[in-house]
């Protein structure tokens, strides 16, 4: 793997990734922009070839605040949804299986074999996760 996250977002680097985890990995950018509950960011990541498992990341967890861990469900939701959109817009998303067990929350699927142009349906959205700003304190 060579590719690092980092920020800004460079969307034109996607295109001139060679292998599949540097391209997931560059897709993970865009999930951890996701709004998440005292931007605890409650989420891990496991790679694969053609996916990326998705795991609640329990020590990120806030007892008093969210004793259910619901805001921490709603947090990895948001990152997922970040990846997806993200995954979309480049042409190489697959599918979604929600996989709830123990920590596991999902595992998403990218089909990087069939060259796709980007979607420019997505634009906006794709746009708008990067952009994204912290307002609070």
């Amino acid at each position: 793997m060579s590719y690092k996250m980092h920020r800004p977002i460079k969307a034109s680097i996607f295109s001139s990734l060679t292998n599949n985890e540097d391209k997931i990995m560059f897709l993970l950018n865009y999930g951890v922009f996701a709004p998440s509950t005292h931007n605890t960011q409650p989420w891990l990541f496991k790679l694969g070839d053609s996916y990326c498992d998705v795991f609640l990341n329990e020590d990120k967890s806030l007892p008093i605040a969210d004793k259910s861990h619901k805001n921490m469900h709603i947090s990895v939701g948001c990152c997922i949804e970040n990846i997806i959109i993200a995954a979309k817009y480049y042409g190489v998303f697959r599918s979604l299986k929600l996989d709830i067990r123990e920590r596991k929350i999902a595992r998403i699927s990218f089909n990087f074999k069939k060259s796709k142009a980007i979607d420019k349906s997505f634009f906006k959205l794709f746009s708008s996760i990067s952009k994204r700003q912290n307002k609070r304190g």
